[in-house]
């Protein structure tokens, strides 16, 4: 699922949910701050930099330094992200509906 702003964000940024086995993406240009909480333990602030992820804090999610994309199936057990070619993706392996709110602050498009 690829997120496109005023979709499937609401107002407030939320995700409306992530199913087990699913994956989502959105743009993040090639430097961008991105906040990521949830419903559960997995919340953290990362630095994106085009195909690299700098993790500032981070609670339960697994940052994968791969190339390519997340698809639902292709990481370990629980909560990925990944970047790509400027790309952000989450991808939720945990067993269960994970509730999602991002925030991104993009430095460069």
């Amino acid at each position: 699922t690829e997120i496109q702003a005023g979709t499937q964000f609401n107002k407030s940024g939320s995700f409306t949910g992530l199913a087990d086995d699913a994956a989502f993406n959105f743009s993040a240009g090639n430097r961008s701050w991105v906040f990521i909480s949830s419903n559960s333990d997995k919340y953290g602030i990362f630095h994106c930099n085009y195909n690299t992820i700098v993790t500032v804090h981070n609670t339960g999610i697994t940052v994968d330094t791969s190339a390519g994309t997340l698809t639902g199936t292709t990481g370990g057990g629980g909560v990925t992200i990944r970047a790509n070619a400027g790309t952000f993706y989450v991808e939720n392996r945990s067993g269960g509906e994970i509730h999602f709110g991002i925030c991104v602050i993009a430095g460069s498009p």
